[in-house]
C-alpha cells in the first residue's frame, strides 16, 4: 500500500513520543472545535487590593500563561490562591479561581476547570458563564452548555461588549454543530464573523474561521473546509498563537484523513506534534496521535493503534471529564478489534460509545457507531440485523444532511444485498449512493480534491457496473463505467482554461515564487555534485540535498493547493456530464465514423470490455482481475527494460494479454486490411494505460498489423478532444536539447529535430537555443511541436516530472508538469515528446493520470505522441523521420505513427525500439491518403471480382457450347 513506507518511517518516533504523552497525558478532546472564554486575552492585575505577595504571584502566573508555560503558571496561581484564602480576601480568591479554571480549560482538563469555576460562585458566576458553558459541552451536558452560553451571550450584548458577543455567538454555534443543526450553526458563525471584521479582531476571527471549516468538514464539503482552515492557520501563524496553530493543524490533518490522503494527513499531524512539544501542549499532541492512530488502524497497523488508544482511554478515565473523548476512543478501539476479527469486543466498545453519544446528543457519533455495528452483524451472517442498523444510521444521516455518511451507508447496504445475490436491490442502493456522491463532488472545484473524491469512490462505481452486467443491462453498465473515468480531467477539458496560480492572495503568490527559486537552486546543486567528480562530496550530502528537495516540493504543492483554494476562477468551474451510449454513437457518426472504441473497466474480480462503433455496441465480461492484469502488464514492461534486449522474450506476455483483452471481443471488431486498417480507439483502465496494445499478438500477427491504434483517457473526453482539432496545422516548432548532464548525450536528437523541421520549412531550436523560456514564448504560435530531449519522470511527485531543456535567466530548464498547465496550446494540433517515459504519470483509483501527457492536453492540444519506456536514440530518430514524412504527405496522425512503427520494425525487429510510442487523443483525419487508398482498393477489389466472374462465365459458356456440338 502506498503509505506503508511513510508509516514505517515514523513509527519508531511515534512510539517514543507516545511514551512522553502517556507519562503526563491530559484528557483527549477528539474534536478540533474551539470555544472562546469571551474575555479579551490580556493579563489583568488583581482587583482585591491586598496581599502584595499574592499580587506578584498572579502577575508571574499571567506572564507564564502568556508564554504557554501552563504548569508553572498553575504553580504561581496556586500559591497566590493559598495566600488570598489565608488572609480572607474573597475577591482575590474568586479572581484566581477563575484564572486557574481558564488554564485547565485551555489544556483540556474540563472537570477540573468546572470545579474551580463553581468554587468561584456566586461572586464569579457571571464572569464564568461562558467558560462554564464550554466545559459543560466538553463534558457532554448539552442542556447546561446551551443554557450557560446563551446567558453569557445575553450579558455581553446588554453590556455592549462586541468581543464577548462574537465569542459566545461562536460558542452557541458550536453547540448547534454538535447536534447536527448545521444551518443554525452557520447563522451564529456568520454573525460572529461580521462582528470580528467590524472590530478588527484577528485572533477571534481565526477561531470562527476554524469553526466554519469544521462545519464544512462535517458536511463532507472538504474543499470549503480546507479553504477556511487555511485562512485560520495563516492568521494564527502571523499572530504567533502556538496552541491554536496546533488545533488548526490537527483540523487540517483530520480533513485529509477523511479524504483518504493519509500522507498529507500524517504530515499535518506530525507538524502538530512538533509544535505541541515546544509548549508542552499535551492535548494538541494527543489529538494528533489520535489521528495517526486511526490511520495506523486503516493501513494495517492494528496492534500499534490499539495500544495507543487503550492507554489514552485509561488516561481520560483517570482524569475524568471528557465524555466525547472517551466515546471517540471507544469507537476507535471497537474498530481495531473489528479489524482483528474479535467481534465480541468490538461490539462491546461500540455499544458503550453509542450509549455516550446518545446521552450527549452527539448525532454524528451515533451515525458512525450504528454503521459500524451494522457492519459487524453483516460479517456475522445476520444480514437482517445489519440492514436494520444501517437503516437507522441512514435516517439520522439524512436528518442532519451528513453527505459522507449517507454515501457510505447506502454503499454498505448495496454490498449486503450483493453478497446475497440480490443484484436488483444492490444496484438500487449503489445508484442512490452515486447520486449523492456526485452531488457532493460537484461542490468541489479544486482539482486535487476532485481527484481524491473520485479516487475514494471508484469502488462504488465498480460494484454498480458489475451488478448491472449481472442483471443483463449492458448499456446502463457502460454509462456507469464512463461516469467513473477520469472525471476531474473531463471537467477541466470542458471548461475554459483556468490559471491554477491566478490567486488574489499576494502573500501566497510571493511564497510560490520564492519556493520555485529555492527548488531550482537545490536541483542545480545536486546536478553540480553529480557532474563534477572532482568535488569531494559524500553520499550523505547528496541524501541531505534530496531530503531538502523533497521537503520543498511538498511545501510547493501545498502552496499551489492554497492558491487554487483562493482563486476565484475555480468557483466558476462546471462539472461535465459524461456521455451516455447514444451520445457516444452520435459523436462517432459525426466525428469518427470509421472508428471503433474498445473501453476497458477493470474490477477486483473481473474485467468488462465494451466495444462501441457508430452503429453497434457489445460487451464481454472476462474472468481476469486487477491483480492478474497488473502482473501481466508489469511483466511486459519489464521485458522492454532488459539490457541486452532478449529476442522474443516478450511474446508470451503479449500473447497472454491478447487472449485476455482482445480475443474475447475480436468477433466484435471490424474486419480490416493491412493496406487500409480500421481505426481502433483504446480506452484503458488502471495499469492498462501502460500497455502498448499494438504489440499484443495472437501468436501470428500483432494488433498493429491490422489496426491503426490511438488512446483516450475516457470515451467522454473524445467529445472535447475532437472539438480542439486543427487538421490543417502545418507550422512546426522543433526543439533539440541533447546535452543535459548527467543524462547521456542524445547523438541523434539534433538530426531528428532538423529532419522534421526541414519537411515543414520551419525553424529548429537546438542546444543552448532550446531554452525553456523560448519554448514557453513560442509554443502558442505553432500547430505542431516536436521536442527531442531527455525527460525526468518523478513517480513520487508527478507534478515535478519534467522535459529537460536548456537553462536561461529566470528559467531552470525544467519544463515541469505544473508549468505546462499554464501554457496556451489551443492552436496546437499535435505535440510530439520524443523523450523517455513521457506517457507515464501517477495513476489514481479514479483513473486520473497526473503527468506530462495529460498536462499538454489540458493546455489545449488535442493529441500527443509520447513514450511508455526509455527509448533508443537512433531508432527513435528513424521512426520520427518516417512519421513526419507520412504526416506531411497527408496521412493522419494515427496512420502515420502506425506506418512509421512498422517500417522501423523492419530494421529494428525487437519491440523495445518501436512499440513504446503511443498516440493519445485525436487520431486525425487523412487528406487524400489511406481513406482514398482504402476506397480505391475496395473499387479495385470489386473490379477484379467482377472480371473473374465474367471470365468464369465465358469459360463455362464456351465449354457448354463445345459439349453440345460433340453430342
Amino acid at each position: 500500500m502506498k503509505y506503508r513506507s511513510i508509516l514505517s518511517k515514523v513509527i519508531q518516533l511515534l512510539v517514543f513520543l507516545m511514551m512522553i504523552v502517556f507519562g503526563v497525558s491530559n484528557a483527549l478532546a477528539t474534536s478540533n472545535l474551539e470555544m472562546s472564554t469571551g474575555q479579551v486575552p490580556t493579563p489583568t492585575l488583581n482587583p482585591g487590593g491586598s496581599g502584595i505577595d499574592a499580587d506578584k504571584l498572579v502577575q508571574e502566573g499571567d506572564q507564564l500563561y502568556a508564554e504557554y508555560d501552563f504548569i508553572n503558571a498553575l504553580k504561581s496561581y496556586d500559591r497566590a490562591l493559598a495566600i488570598y484564602k489565608g488572609i480572607g480576601d474573597r475577591a482575590g480568591t474568586v479572581y484566581v479561581l477563575i484564572k486557574i479554571g481558564n488554564v485547565y480549560l485551555e489544556i483540556g482538563e474540563y472537570q477540573k476547570a468546572l470545579n474551580y469555576y463553581q468554587e468561584s460562585w456566586p461572586e464569579g458566576e457571571a464572569r464564568t458563564l461562558g467558560p462554564a458553558g464550554i466545559t459543560y459541552l466538553q463534558l457532554g451536558d448539552l442542556q447546561k452548555a446551551f443554557q450557560f452560553s446563551q446567558e453569557a451571550l445575553a450579558l455581553k450584548r446588554s453590556a455592549g461588549d462586541r468581543y464577548g458577543e462574537a465569542s459566545y455567538l461562536n460558542n452557541v454555534g458550536i453547540i448547534y454543530l454538535r447536534i447536527g443543526e448545521y444551518d443554525e450553526a452557520f447563522n451564529y458563525f456568520q454573525e460572529a464573523l461580521l462582528i470580528c471584521q467590524e472590530i478588527n479582531e484577528s485572533a477571534l476571527k481565526a477561531t470562527i474561521l476554524n469553526s466554519i471549516g469544521d462545519t464544512y468538514a462535517q458536511q463532507s464539503d472538504y474543499q470549503k473546509a480546507l479553504e477556511y482552515l487555511f485562512q485560520a492557520l495563516i492568521i494564527r501563524q502571523e499572530l504567533g498563537d502556538p496552541i491554536r496553530i496546533v488545533n488548526t493543524l490537527n483540523a487540517i490533518g483530520t480533513v485529509y484523513e477523511s479524504l483518504g490522503d493519509y500522507e498529507q494527513a500524517i504530515d499535518y499531524f506530525m507538524q502538530a506534534i512538533s509544535e505541541s512539544q515546544k509548549i508542552a501542549y499535551r492535548l494538541g499532541e494527543a489529538q494528533a496521535f489520535n489521528g495517526i492512530g486511526i490511520i495506523f488502524g486503516r493501513l494495517g497497523k492494528p496492534h500499534e493503534a490499539l495500544e495507543f488508544f487503550q492507554r489514552n482511554l485509561a488516561a481520560i478515565r483517570e482524569l475524568g471529564g471528557n465524555s466525547e473523548g472517551e466515546a471517540a476512543l471507544l469507537t476507535n478501539i471497537g474498530f481495531i478489534y473489528y479489524e482483528l476479527g474479535d467481534y465480541a469486543k468490538s461490539l462491546e466498545n461500540y455499544q458503550n460509545a453509542l450509549s455516550i453519544y446518545r446521552a450527549t446528543g452527539h448525532r454524528l457519533g451515533e451515525i458512525k457507531i450504528l454503521t459500524n455495528i451494522g457492519g459487524i452483524y453483516n460479517d456475522l451472517g445476520n444480514s437482517q440485523k445489519a440492514i436494520a442498523y444501517h437503516q437507522q444510521a441512514l435516517i439520522n444521516s439524512r436528518k442532519i444532511s451528513y453527505g459522507a455518511g449517507e454515501i457510505q451507508i447506502l454503499t454498505n447496504i448495496g454490498l449486503i444485498y450483493e453478497e446475497e445475490g440480490d443484484y436488483q436491490k444492490s444496484f438500487e442502493y449503489y445508484s442512490q449512493s452515486i447520486t449523492s456522491l456526485e452531488l457532493n463532488r460537484n461542490m468541489i472545484t479544486v482539482e486535487e480534491l476532485r481527484a481524491l473524491s473520485a479516487s475514494g469512490a471508484s469502488g462504488i462505481y465498480e460494484h454498480a457496473v458489475f451488478s448491472l452486467l449481472k442483471l443483463n443491462r449492458p448499456v446502463d453498465a457502460f454509462n456507469y463505467a464512463e461516469r467513473a473515468k477520469a472525471r476531474t480531467f473531463l471537467d477541466f477539458l470542458g471548461n475554459q482554461q483556468i490559471n491554477p496560480k491566478g490567486s488574489e492572495n499576494l502573500q501566497l503568490i510571493e511564497q510560490e515564487k520564492q519556493l520555485g527559486t529555492e527548488i531550482s537552486a537545490i536541483e542545480r546543486q545536486i546536478s553540480l555534485i553529480q557532474n563534477n567528480s572532482t568535488l569531494n562530496n559524500t553520499l550523505e550530502e547528496i541524501g541531505n540535498l534530496n531530503s531538502a528537495l523533497e521537503s520543498k516540493r511538498k511545501e510547493y504543492l501545498n502552496i499551489l493547493f492554497q492558491l487554487q483554494l483562493s482563486n476565484p476562477e475555480y468557483a466558476s468551474l462546471v462539472g461535465m456530464s459524461p456521455l451516455i451510449l447514444e451520445e457516444v454513437q452520435q459523436m462517432l457518426r459525426e466525428q469518427a465514423p470509421d472508428t471503433t472504441l474498445v473501453a476497458y473497466f477493470v474490477g477486483d474480480q473481473e474485467t468488462a470490455i465494451f466495444v462501441i462503433s457508430s452503429n453497434s455496441f457489445d460487451v464481454e465480461s472476462v474472468s481476469i482481475d486487477r491483480n492478474d492484469l497488473r502482473k501481466l502488464a508489469e511483466n511486459l514492461r519489464e521485458q522492454m527494460k532488459k539490457d541486452p534486449i532478449l529476442p522474443d522474450a516478450w511474446q508470451t506476455s503479449a500473447s497472454t494479454l491478447y487472449d485476455s483483452l482482445i480475443r474475447p471481443v475480436q468477433n466484435h471488431l471490424p474486419r480490416t486490411m493491412a493496406i487500409a486498417p480500421s481505426r481502433l480507439g483504446i480506452i484503458p483502465d488502471d495499469l492498462l494505460h501502460y500497455i502498448p496494445f499494438g504489440l499484443l499478438s495472437n501468436g501470428k500477427i500483432a494488433l498493429l498489423d491490422n489496426y491503426s491504434i490511438f488512446y483516450a483517457p475516457s470515451v467522454s473526453s473524445l467529445k472535447f478532444i475532437f472539438e480542439k482539432r486543427h487538421p490543417r496545422a502545418d507550422k512546426l516548432l522543433a526543439l533539440a536539447s541533447p546535452n543535459v548532464p548527467p543524462n547521456p548525450y542524445l547523438y541523434y536528437a539534433i538530426e531528428e529535430a532538423q529532419a522534421a523541421a526541414s519537411l515543414y520549412e520551419s525553424q529548429t531550436l537546438i542546444n543552448a537555443d532550446a531554452t525553456e523560456g523560448r519554448f514557453k514564448k513560442l509554443a502558442r504560435e505553432y500547430g505542431i511541436i516536436h521536442i527531442a530531449a531527455h525527460s525526468d519522470y518523478i513517480s513520487a511527485y508527478p507534478m515535478f516530472s519534467a522535459i529537460l531543456l536548456a537553462e536561461e535567466s529566470g528559467e531552470d530548464g525544467r519544463l515541469e508538469t505544473h508549468e505546462i498547465f499554464d501554457l496556451d496550446l489551443y492552436q496546437t494540433d499535435l505535440v510530439v515528446l520524443s523523450a523517455c517515459e513521457t506517457h507515464l504519470g501517477e495513476l489514481s483509483s479514479g483513473d486520473e493520470l497526473i503527468g506530462l501527457e495529460r498536462a499538454f492536453i489540458r493546455a489545449g492540444t488535442p493529441s500527443i505522441l509520447s513514450t511508455l519506456w526509455s527509448v533508443d536514440d537512433a531508432a527513435t530518430a528513424r521512426l520520427m523521420r518516417l512519421f513526419y514524412t507520412h504526416l506531411k504527405a497527408g496521412v493522419s496522425k494515427g496512420d502515420a505513427l502506425r506506418l512509421a512503427q512498422m517500417e522501423t520494425r523492419d530494421e529494428y525487429p525487437e519491440p523495445y525500439y518501436w512499440a513504446g510510442f503511443v498516440l493519445v487523443g485525436d487520431h486525425g483525419e487523412s487528406n487524400g491518403d489511406l481513406r482514398q487508398i482504402k476506397e480505391q482498393w475496395l473499387l479495385a477489389g470489386w473490379i477484379v471480382a467482377g472480371t473473374v466472374i465474367i471470365v468464369i462465365g465465358i469459360i463455362i459458356l464456351y465449354r457448354r457450347q463445345r459439349f453440345s456440338k460433340f453430342i
